[in-house]
């Protein structure tokens, strides 16, 4: 029923046991089922990398000098019988956390209430950001008239918000013409990004009128979440960067910043679409920014 647990040891007062293991490199905690500190070992498999002995004292744990490859050290420095406790930790990878949480549509939609208290932030360790905008919306209201752009732009958000939430996202906020989703993994924002590519193309077909182009940018990286208007919004580096990358784009493309685009999950839907590498000197930033553009296969409409 504890897959996780690797060892169980009893360990007498003042005894030094040896525990032979084989077990897989990685992350693993070190503990004891009674009360106390706990331990976070990483053992790899490179030549000569040794397990280190565990010992225990009273209500503390620490690490002495290294074995072997293939042997567990407890020594049990208390005057009383402990349960030593190896874990291994692969699975925090699958943990439903927080920073998760939040970032999931079906959260946002049951729970809208559930913000966090004014004043307060949590740390974000990674979120995926895309922002869009329309191009030459200025013009397109002078040219149909404020309630009619108006429309279309209502019914591009709408698309917008179907397809980021077809892909695991969520609209943050938009703000005029712009859009802000987030994602908790890059390759669900890359999905959305070029699904929203194809995603205007059909839209431009039922509004061959008034044709659209979207500027688009994405980053994955840290920030942090706050309650903003009564929602939960996020800021900071991540969120600054990636609207500085749609800056970037010309409309009609997809600008990723060069880390996001070297992902390894995300570097495959983008290995076989025109690409051209770039860096730009961007607003708040000290140095230049290098940047993967996708353009798509057919050119945005003219405004």
């Amino acid at each position: 029923m504890t897959p996780d647990v690797l060892i169980q040891r009893r360990v007498a007062p003042g005894e030094v046991a040896d525990v032979s293991v084989d077990l897989p490199p990685g992350d693993c905690r070190v503990r004891t089922v009674e009360r106390g500190e706990e331990l976070e070992v990483t053992f790899d498999d490179d030549e000569g990398a040794a397990w280190p002995e565990v010992v225990a004292g009273e209500g503390v744990l620490r690490t002495g000098g290294a074995v072997s490859p293939d042997t567990l050290r407890f020594r049990n420095d208390t005057d009383h019988l402990i349960h030593l406790v190896v874990e291994e930790r692969a699975w925090t990878a699958d943990a439903l956390t927080g920073e998760r949480v939040i970032a999931m549509p079906i959260f946002r939609e049951l729970c809208p209430e559930q913000v966090l208290r004014a004043g307060d932030e949590v740390a974000i360790s990674r979120v995926a950001v895309l922002f869009t905008d329309l191009k030459g919306s200025t013009a397109l209201y002078e040219k149909i008239g404020d309630a009619s752009a108006y429309g279309l732009v209502r019914d591009h958000f709408s698309v917008l918000a179907e397809i980021v939430r077809s892909h695991q996202g969520f609209v943050v906020k938009t703000m005029g013409d712009c859009v802000m989703a987030a994602f908790n993994e890059p390759a669900d924002a890359a999905r959305a990004a070029l699904a929203i590519s194809r995603g205007v193309e059909a839209f431009n077909r039922d509004h061959q009128a008034t044709p659209i182009a979207l500027k688009l940018g994405l980053h994955a990286g840290r920030c942090i979440a706050v309650t903003n208007a009564g929602m939960l919004d996020y800021f900071g580096g991540a969120v600054n960067l990636a609207a500085r990358l749609e800056a970037q784009s010309e409309g009609g493309d997809i600008v990723l910043s060069e880390a996001m685009a070297g992902d390894e999950a995300v570097a495959p839907l983008i290995a076989n679409l025109p690409r051209e590498w770039g860096a730009a000197t961007l607003r708040g930033f000290a140095a230049p920014v290098p940047f993967v553009r996708i353009r798509p296969v057919n050119p945005p409409p003219q405004q």
